[in-house]
Protein backbone atom coordinates (compact mmCIF):
# COMPACT_ATOMS: atom_id res chain seq x y z
CA UNK A 1 0.00 0.00 0.00
CA UNK A 2 2.84 2.35 0.89
CA UNK A 3 4.56 1.65 -2.44
CA UNK A 4 1.34 2.35 -4.33
CA UNK A 5 0.93 5.66 -2.49
CA UNK A 6 4.50 6.65 -3.33
CA UNK A 7 3.88 5.77 -6.98
CA UNK A 8 0.76 7.97 -7.11
CA UNK A 9 2.67 10.86 -5.51
CA UNK A 10 5.49 10.45 -8.03
CA UNK A 11 3.05 10.48 -10.96
CA UNK A 12 1.33 13.61 -9.66
CA UNK A 13 4.70 15.28 -9.12
CA UNK A 14 5.79 14.43 -12.67
CA UNK A 15 2.51 15.83 -14.03
CA UNK A 16 3.12 19.07 -12.11
CA UNK A 17 6.60 19.33 -13.58
CA UNK A 18 5.48 19.04 -17.19
CA UNK A 19 2.77 21.70 -16.93
CA UNK A 20 3.81 25.30 -17.51
CA UNK A 21 2.46 28.81 -17.23
CA UNK A 22 2.66 30.65 -20.55
CA UNK A 23 2.44 34.44 -20.42
CA UNK A 24 0.94 36.05 -23.51
CA UNK A 25 1.15 39.79 -24.20
CA UNK A 26 -1.70 40.40 -26.65
CA UNK A 27 -3.55 43.24 -28.34
CA UNK A 28 -6.69 44.25 -26.45
CA UNK A 29 -8.88 43.64 -29.50
CA UNK A 30 -8.30 39.89 -29.16
CA UNK A 31 -9.44 39.61 -25.53
CA UNK A 32 -12.57 37.45 -25.83
CA UNK A 33 -11.32 35.27 -28.66
CA UNK A 34 -7.98 34.45 -27.00
CA UNK A 35 -9.65 33.73 -23.67
CA UNK A 36 -11.96 31.25 -25.39
CA UNK A 37 -9.05 29.59 -27.18
CA UNK A 38 -7.00 29.43 -23.96
CA UNK A 39 -9.84 27.77 -22.04
CA UNK A 40 -9.95 24.99 -24.62
CA UNK A 41 -6.17 24.69 -24.80
CA UNK A 42 -5.71 24.50 -21.02
CA UNK A 43 -8.20 21.63 -20.81
CA UNK A 44 -6.32 19.72 -23.50
CA UNK A 45 -2.71 20.50 -22.56
CA UNK A 46 -2.67 21.02 -18.81
CA UNK A 47 -0.68 24.25 -19.26
CA UNK A 48 -1.87 27.56 -17.84
CA UNK A 49 -2.22 30.53 -20.20
CA UNK A 50 -1.97 33.98 -18.59
CA UNK A 51 -2.77 37.11 -20.58
CA UNK A 52 -1.68 40.72 -20.44
CA UNK A 53 -4.07 42.63 -22.73
CA UNK A 54 -3.25 46.22 -23.69
CA UNK A 55 -2.37 48.43 -26.63
CA UNK A 56 0.30 46.79 -28.80
CA UNK A 57 2.65 49.76 -28.32
CA UNK A 58 2.30 49.56 -24.55
CA UNK A 59 3.05 45.84 -24.59
CA UNK A 60 6.07 46.33 -26.85
CA UNK A 61 7.46 48.92 -24.46
CA UNK A 62 6.97 46.56 -21.51
CA UNK A 63 8.89 43.83 -23.34
CA UNK A 64 11.67 46.31 -24.14
CA UNK A 65 11.87 47.12 -20.43
CA UNK A 66 12.28 43.46 -19.54
CA UNK A 67 8.78 42.36 -18.55
CA UNK A 68 8.57 38.54 -18.51
CA UNK A 69 6.56 37.42 -21.55
CA UNK A 70 6.54 34.24 -23.62
CA UNK A 71 4.47 35.35 -26.63
CA UNK A 72 3.79 38.75 -28.19
CA UNK A 73 0.70 39.25 -30.37
CA UNK A 74 0.56 42.67 -31.96
CA UNK A 75 -2.34 44.25 -33.84
CA UNK A 76 0.13 45.52 -36.42
CA UNK A 77 3.38 44.40 -38.00
CA UNK A 78 5.23 47.62 -37.14
CA UNK A 79 5.41 46.95 -33.37
CA UNK A 80 6.63 43.41 -34.03
CA UNK A 81 9.16 44.71 -36.57
CA UNK A 82 10.62 47.09 -33.98
CA UNK A 83 11.04 44.34 -31.39
CA UNK A 84 12.48 41.93 -33.93
CA UNK A 85 15.12 44.48 -35.00
CA UNK A 86 16.19 44.76 -31.36
CA UNK A 87 16.53 40.99 -31.08
CA UNK A 88 13.60 40.70 -28.68
CA UNK A 89 11.54 38.30 -30.81
CA UNK A 90 12.50 34.92 -32.27
CA UNK A 91 12.29 35.65 -35.98
CA UNK A 92 11.62 32.09 -37.19
CA UNK A 93 8.55 31.76 -34.92
CA UNK A 94 6.86 34.93 -36.18
CA UNK A 95 3.62 34.52 -38.12
CA UNK A 96 0.86 36.79 -39.40
CA UNK A 97 -2.21 35.31 -37.76
CA UNK A 98 -5.12 37.23 -39.29
CA UNK A 99 -6.47 40.49 -40.61
CA UNK A 100 -9.29 42.84 -39.65
CA UNK A 101 -11.07 45.96 -40.89
CA UNK A 102 -12.19 49.32 -39.51
CA UNK A 103 -15.68 50.54 -38.71
CA UNK A 104 -17.08 53.84 -37.44
CA UNK A 105 -19.38 53.25 -34.48
CA UNK A 106 -21.86 55.54 -32.75
CA UNK A 107 -24.35 55.24 -29.87
CA UNK A 108 -27.40 53.19 -31.01
CA UNK A 109 -29.78 56.18 -31.14
CA UNK A 110 -27.42 58.47 -33.06
CA UNK A 111 -28.22 59.58 -36.60
CA UNK A 112 -25.39 62.11 -36.91
CA UNK A 113 -23.11 59.94 -39.04
CA UNK A 114 -23.87 58.01 -42.19
CA UNK A 115 -20.48 58.39 -43.89
CA UNK A 116 -16.88 59.22 -42.88
CA UNK A 117 -17.14 62.78 -44.24
CA UNK A 118 -19.77 63.57 -41.60
CA UNK A 119 -17.13 63.20 -38.90
CA UNK A 120 -16.09 66.73 -39.88
CA UNK A 121 -19.60 68.18 -39.37
CA UNK A 122 -20.15 70.72 -36.59
CA UNK A 123 -22.74 68.43 -34.99
CA UNK A 124 -19.98 65.92 -34.25
CA UNK A 125 -17.98 67.31 -31.33
CA UNK A 126 -15.87 64.39 -30.07
CA UNK A 127 -14.41 61.39 -31.91
CA UNK A 128 -12.66 58.62 -29.97
CA UNK A 129 -9.56 57.04 -31.52
CA UNK A 130 -6.84 54.86 -30.13
CA UNK A 131 -3.78 56.92 -29.21
CA UNK A 132 -1.99 57.04 -32.56
CA UNK A 133 1.42 56.78 -30.85
CA UNK A 134 0.84 53.37 -29.26
CA UNK A 135 -2.51 51.92 -30.45
CA UNK A 136 -2.49 50.30 -33.91
CA UNK A 137 -6.25 50.85 -34.31
CA UNK A 138 -5.62 54.58 -33.89
CA UNK A 139 -2.73 54.49 -36.35
CA UNK A 140 -4.87 52.66 -38.89
CA UNK A 141 -7.76 55.10 -38.37
CA UNK A 142 -5.52 58.13 -38.84
CA UNK A 143 -4.01 56.63 -42.01
CA UNK A 144 -7.49 56.06 -43.45
CA UNK A 145 -8.69 59.57 -42.57
CA UNK A 146 -5.51 61.10 -44.04
CA UNK A 147 -5.97 59.12 -47.25
CA UNK A 148 -9.58 60.33 -47.42
CA UNK A 149 -8.55 63.95 -46.84
CA UNK A 150 -10.60 64.11 -43.63
CA UNK A 151 -7.87 64.17 -40.99
CA UNK A 152 -7.49 68.00 -40.74
CA UNK A 153 -11.21 68.30 -39.94
CA UNK A 154 -11.26 65.37 -37.51
CA UNK A 155 -7.98 65.85 -35.63
CA UNK A 156 -9.20 68.73 -33.38
CA UNK A 157 -12.11 66.53 -32.23
CA UNK A 158 -10.05 63.46 -31.39
CA UNK A 159 -10.26 61.99 -27.89
CA UNK A 160 -7.19 59.69 -27.64
CA UNK A 161 -7.76 56.40 -25.80
CA UNK A 162 -5.29 53.95 -24.29
CA UNK A 163 -6.49 50.99 -26.39
CA UNK A 164 -9.22 50.06 -28.85
CA UNK A 165 -11.49 48.72 -26.11
CA UNK A 166 -11.35 52.10 -24.39
CA UNK A 167 -12.56 53.64 -27.66
CA UNK A 168 -15.48 51.21 -27.68
CA UNK A 169 -16.28 52.02 -24.03
CA UNK A 170 -16.26 55.75 -24.75
CA UNK A 171 -18.85 55.31 -27.50
CA UNK A 172 -20.93 52.93 -25.37
CA UNK A 173 -21.07 55.48 -22.55
CA UNK A 174 -22.17 58.28 -24.87
CA UNK A 175 -19.19 60.44 -23.88
CA UNK A 176 -18.22 60.81 -27.55
CA UNK A 177 -20.25 61.12 -30.73
CA UNK A 178 -18.34 58.45 -32.64
CA UNK A 179 -15.30 56.22 -32.58
CA UNK A 180 -13.23 54.11 -34.95
CA UNK A 181 -12.65 50.51 -33.90
CA UNK A 182 -12.04 47.13 -35.48
CA UNK A 183 -14.99 45.31 -37.02
CA UNK A 184 -14.54 42.50 -34.50
CA UNK A 185 -14.77 44.95 -31.57
CA UNK A 186 -18.08 46.34 -32.81
CA UNK A 187 -19.40 42.81 -33.15
CA UNK A 188 -19.11 42.07 -29.42
CA UNK A 189 -20.93 45.18 -28.20
CA UNK A 190 -24.68 45.54 -27.69
CA UNK A 191 -24.36 49.27 -26.98
CA UNK A 192 -23.07 50.63 -30.28
CA UNK A 193 -24.15 50.54 -33.88
CA UNK A 194 -21.98 50.46 -36.97
CA UNK A 195 -22.54 53.72 -38.84
CA UNK A 196 -20.01 52.95 -41.58
CA UNK A 197 -17.81 50.02 -42.50
CA UNK A 198 -14.55 50.95 -44.19
CA UNK A 199 -14.15 48.83 -47.34
CA UNK A 200 -11.06 46.65 -47.13
CA UNK A 201 -9.82 48.04 -50.45
CA UNK A 202 -10.01 51.61 -49.13
CA UNK A 203 -8.62 51.04 -45.65
CA UNK A 204 -5.08 50.24 -44.50
CA UNK A 205 -3.91 46.66 -44.54
CA UNK A 206 -4.45 45.33 -41.02
CA UNK A 207 -2.31 42.39 -39.99
CA UNK A 208 -1.85 40.79 -36.57
CA UNK A 209 1.59 39.35 -35.88
CA UNK A 210 2.52 36.71 -33.27
CA UNK A 211 5.97 35.55 -32.19
CA UNK A 212 7.92 33.95 -29.38
CA UNK A 213 9.71 36.45 -27.15
CA UNK A 214 13.49 35.95 -27.21
CA UNK A 215 13.89 35.60 -23.42
CA UNK A 216 10.67 33.65 -22.91
CA UNK A 217 10.54 31.95 -19.46
CA UNK A 218 8.67 28.96 -20.98
CA UNK A 219 9.85 28.71 -24.61
CA UNK A 220 8.81 25.09 -25.25
CA UNK A 221 5.31 25.46 -23.86
CA UNK A 222 4.95 28.81 -25.62
CA UNK A 223 5.84 27.27 -28.98
CA UNK A 224 3.11 24.67 -28.51
CA UNK A 225 0.52 27.34 -27.79
CA UNK A 226 1.72 29.33 -30.82
CA UNK A 227 1.18 26.21 -32.89
CA UNK A 228 -2.36 25.99 -31.58
CA UNK A 229 -3.01 29.65 -32.45
CA UNK A 230 -1.85 29.01 -36.00
CA UNK A 231 -4.23 26.06 -36.44
CA UNK A 232 -7.43 26.34 -38.46
CA UNK A 233 -9.90 26.20 -35.52
CA UNK A 234 -8.00 28.90 -33.63
CA UNK A 235 -7.65 31.34 -36.53
CA UNK A 236 -11.36 31.00 -37.14
CA UNK A 237 -12.15 31.90 -33.54
CA UNK A 238 -9.72 34.81 -33.59
CA UNK A 239 -11.58 36.47 -36.42
CA UNK A 240 -15.01 35.30 -35.23
CA UNK A 241 -15.50 36.38 -31.60
CA UNK A 242 -18.32 34.99 -29.43
CA UNK A 243 -21.61 36.25 -30.92
CA UNK A 244 -23.91 38.71 -29.14
CA UNK A 245 -27.63 39.21 -29.48
CA UNK A 246 -27.52 42.59 -31.15
CA UNK A 247 -30.66 42.83 -33.24
CA UNK A 248 -30.35 46.59 -33.79
CA UNK A 249 -26.95 46.15 -35.43
CA UNK A 250 -28.29 43.36 -37.62
CA UNK A 251 -31.07 45.63 -38.87
CA UNK A 252 -28.69 48.54 -39.47
CA UNK A 253 -26.09 46.64 -41.42
CA UNK A 254 -26.21 42.91 -41.97
CA UNK A 255 -22.64 42.88 -43.29
CA UNK A 256 -21.24 44.04 -39.95
CA UNK A 257 -22.35 40.78 -38.39
CA UNK A 258 -19.96 38.68 -40.49
CA UNK A 259 -17.47 38.21 -37.60
CA UNK A 260 -20.28 36.73 -35.47
CA UNK A 261 -20.03 33.23 -36.85
CA UNK A 262 -20.12 29.77 -35.38
CA UNK A 263 -17.23 27.32 -35.45
CA UNK A 264 -18.95 25.48 -38.31
CA UNK A 265 -18.69 28.65 -40.42
CA UNK A 266 -15.03 29.32 -39.71
CA UNK A 267 -13.69 27.71 -42.90
CA UNK A 268 -15.86 29.96 -45.03
CA UNK A 269 -14.60 33.10 -43.31
CA UNK A 270 -10.95 32.11 -43.41
CA UNK A 271 -10.98 32.55 -47.19
CA UNK A 272 -12.10 36.17 -46.70
CA UNK A 273 -9.40 37.26 -44.30
CA UNK A 274 -5.62 37.62 -44.27
CA UNK A 275 -5.06 34.19 -42.71
CA UNK A 276 -2.90 31.20 -43.36
CA UNK A 277 -3.70 29.27 -46.58
CA UNK A 278 -5.35 25.89 -46.27
CA UNK A 279 -2.85 23.07 -46.27
CA UNK A 280 -3.37 19.82 -48.15
CA UNK A 281 -2.83 16.42 -46.63
CA UNK A 282 -3.02 15.57 -42.94
CA UNK A 283 -3.57 18.38 -40.48
CA UNK A 284 -0.84 19.08 -37.93
CA UNK A 285 -1.43 17.78 -34.44
CA UNK A 286 -1.99 21.34 -33.15
CA UNK A 287 -5.16 21.65 -35.24
CA UNK A 288 -6.83 19.15 -32.88
CA UNK A 289 -6.29 21.23 -29.74
CA UNK A 290 -10.04 21.90 -29.43
CA UNK A 291 -11.34 18.34 -29.73
CA UNK A 292 -11.58 17.60 -26.00
CA UNK A 293 -13.15 20.98 -25.33
CA UNK A 294 -15.77 20.51 -28.02
CA UNK A 295 -16.69 17.02 -26.81
CA UNK A 296 -17.09 18.31 -23.27
CA UNK A 297 -19.17 21.27 -24.49
CA UNK A 298 -21.50 18.97 -26.44
CA UNK A 299 -21.86 16.67 -23.43
CA UNK A 300 -22.83 19.55 -21.13
CA UNK A 301 -25.32 20.90 -23.65
CA UNK A 302 -26.90 17.45 -23.98
CA UNK A 303 -27.18 17.17 -20.20
CA UNK A 304 -28.88 20.59 -20.03
CA UNK A 305 -31.45 19.58 -22.64
CA UNK A 306 -32.05 16.23 -20.94
CA UNK A 307 -32.49 17.84 -17.51
CA UNK A 308 -34.88 20.39 -18.97
CA UNK A 309 -36.98 17.65 -20.60
CA UNK A 310 -37.09 15.65 -17.37
CA UNK A 311 -38.19 18.74 -15.46
CA UNK A 312 -40.95 19.42 -17.98
CA UNK A 313 -42.17 15.82 -17.81
CA UNK A 314 -42.15 15.95 -13.99
CA UNK A 315 -44.32 19.09 -14.02
CA UNK A 316 -46.77 17.40 -16.38
CA UNK A 317 -47.04 14.38 -14.06
CA UNK A 318 -47.55 16.59 -11.04
CA UNK A 319 -50.26 18.53 -12.88
CA UNK A 320 -52.14 15.30 -13.72
CA UNK A 321 -51.92 14.14 -10.11
CA UNK A 322 -53.28 17.46 -8.87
Amino acid sequence: MKKLLLLVVAILAARTLVTAQVTVFAAASLTESLQEIAAAYEKQSGDKIVFNFAASGTLARQIEEGAPADIFISADEAKADALEKKGLLVKETRKSLLGNSLVIVTPPDSTAIQSPSELTNAAVKRVALGDTRIVPAGTYAKAYLEKSGLWPGVEPKVVPCENVRAVLAAVESGNVDAGVVYKTDAAISKKVKVAFEVPVADGPKISYSAALVANAPQPDAAKKFLGCLQSSPATGLLFCPPPVNNQSNQKENHETQRPQCSQRQNKKHQTRTHQQPRRSGNRPESSNCFNDYRREHRRLETEKRTDGLRGHQSLQRDGRRG
